[in-house]
């Protein structure tokens, strides 16, 4: 999918704590896809933890660079112009083994809260500048953040068990995710036929779809 700057909802930028940034994207005219985003990976950056989406398909394209992709234990190296659908609870991760930036195209089917998966987990990265992921605080905000999606979004074991632990001792020790303040919306119009779906955005706030 050819893709134009008036095509792009939000831009997310992980980096420094993940090495990526995301443009959500307004899905073309006569498309299936709920949502698809666009991945820019830097050299040599790994993705999330290996995890599965319970009731979502994930089709992979990769536009430009290299991407390896593991889905139920089986890693596969995509080239430009290669498209793998994941579907709901298959297992995967991926990342950027080379030296150069991999840019993918992602097409979620259906988005349901998966768009605000994504923008709590930027906020989450915006709070504090984390340097990576492992920072203890991130781990105990980010298993509560996972906790909240849960219908969306699960890491497999033992990483699961690992949030849970991290998550559950946070809360008792009065920690929790920040919260946002509200901000304007921006509207997405779902192109398979559901209407319109709200989207807050990204300058500060504990993200709900509505």
């Amino acid at each position: 999918m050819a893709t134009s700057v008036s095509d792009i909802l939000e831009t997310l930028d992980y980096r420094p704590t993940f090495g990526i940034q995301l443009d959500m994207l307004q899905p073309p005219p006569g498309h299936p896809s709920d949502l698809v985003i666009k991945y820019r990976l830097g050299p040599g950056v790994s993705g999330p933890l290996e995890h599965y989406h319970p009731r979502i398909t994930e089709v992979f394209e990769v536009e430009s660079g290299m991407l390896d992709l593991k889905v139920d234990g089986q890693w596969q190296t995509l080239s430009p112009g290669h498209v793998l659908a994941v579907k709901p609870g298959q297992k995967h991760t991926f990342k950027n083994a080379t030296r150069e930036d991999t840019v993918i195209l992602t097409y979620i089917e259906p988005h349901g809260g998966f768009a605000a998966f994504f923008t709590d987990l930027y906020f989450l990265v915006k709070a504090r500048p984390f340097k990576n992921q492992w920072n203890l605080l991130f781990i105990a905000w980010y298993a509560q953040l996972e906790h909240k999606h849960r219908r969306d979004y699960l890491t497999v074991q033992p990483f699961r068990a690992m949030l849970r632990f991290y998550g559950g001792l946070a809360q008792l020790l009065g920690i929790r995710m920040p919260k946002f303040p509200e901000t304007p919306i921006v509207r997405m119009r779902s192109m398979a036929g559901k209407g319109d779906t709200v989207i807050r955005r990204m300058e500060g706030e504990n993200l709900e779809i509505e």
